[in-house]
């Protein structure tokens, strides 16, 4: 599992039986796992207004009136994933101490590590062009990021159709130059850390 698009890009299958105008309807823009129950209740007519006054409103988007034509979606439809790293080398998941013979960034899998033990959490937003992700170093006692950004990463997916089978045929070609320290995209980082 990753922050990336091989791990989290997952097609998103409807069928509504009782609109036969929305078969065969594409739509390009990201969507998340978290816009189903609005989006089946807006498909239902099923009133969910009274979330917003909970402690914890729903979260998500009703994707039925852009599934009916009536909307579109809108450049501010993100897709958003969060992965751990747990920098150390191998030795790492077993006693917690980062090996210094590895590289900082090698070897940095989490795998049964229990999550107050994770030493970064790396925040992705995927846009229909970019995919960005900030790195934060992880406070294991409060159970969140702390700090500014220790790595950035953006890549750049225009010309994806989403076949991961970019030009070299293979479901990483989008995603194997890092884009963020390049002057040229300085603006795009800086509008995705705000």
């Amino acid at each position: 599992f990753t922050n990336y698009e091989n791990s989290v890009r997952v097609p998103l299958l409807i069928k509504v039986p009782w609109l036969p105008s929305v078969a065969g309807r594409i739509i390009d823009a990201p969507v998340e796992l978290v816009d189903l129950y609005p989006t089946f209740a807006g498909l239902l007519k099923v009133e969910i207004a009274y979330t917003k006054n909970e402690s914890a409103p729903l979260g998500g988007r009703d994707l039925s009136n852009v599934l009916s034509n009536k909307t579109a979606p809108d450049d501010s439809w993100v897709a958003r994933s969060q992965f751990p790293r747990c920098v150390g080398g191998e030795e790492y998941n077993a006693n917690f101490t980062r090996n210094a013979s590895y590289p900082m960034w090698y070897l940095t899998d989490c795998n049964d590590v229990n999550r107050t033990y994770f030493t970064h959490m790396g925040y992705s937003t995927r846009d229909e062009r970019w995919r960005f992700t900030a790195w934060y170093r992880w406070a294991g006692g409060s159970l969140q990021a702390s700090g500014p950004a220790v790595a950035v990463e953006l890549y750049d997916h225009a010309g994806d159709a989403g076949t991961c089978d970019g030009p070299n045929g293979s479901a990483f070609d989008f995603e194997t130059k890092n884009l963020a320290n390049e002057s040229a995209y300085a603006d795009v980082v800086l509008a995705q850390l705000e």
